[in-house]
């Protein structure tokens, strides 16, 4: 059976009223934003008391938190001089989802990858997005 999911900031409540409201409308699971900034938090600032608070509302509205939505604003992965910071952020946002406890996805945008490793920002790309896939 297919489950149905949704991002419960976009529900245009605050974070555990969206996970309460998610479940009432019928979603099975939930994906959290955990980008940096909007949606009237920060997920990378989050306290561990705020991340256990996400998990036992999640749990009390019998909801699974399938993914957490890494994105990151700024340009992307491609801009060398901006590589660092969203490596760095990217990090945040996987330590915080291992305290979620069993959430093993996380959805974000690079930017877009070309077609080509020749091209001047493949190599940069490739490489900042290793990095954060081995932190995980």
């Amino acid at each position: 059976m297919m489950k149905i999911g949704v991002i419960p900031e976009l529900l245009g409540k605050p974070l555990l009223e969206g996970i309460a409201e998610a479940a009432k409308i019928g979603a099975q699971g939930v994906q959290i934003y955990g980008g940096h900034g909007g949606h009237g938090y920060d997920f990378t600032a989050l306290k561990d008391d705020e991340i256990k608070q996400i998990r036992e509302t999640c749990q009390a509205n019998n909801l699974e938190i399938t993914a957490v939505c890494g994105d990151i604003c700024g340009k992307s992965f491609q801009v060398p001089s901006e590589s660092q910071e969203r490596v760095d952020v990217t990090k945040k946002v996987l330590d915080n989802m291992a305290k979620l406890g069993g959430v093993t996805v996380m959805t974000t945008h690079i930017g877009c990858v070309p077609d080509s490793p020749q091209d001047p920002v493949y190599e940069p790309m490739v490489s900042s997005v290793r990095k954060a896939a081995q932190h995980a």
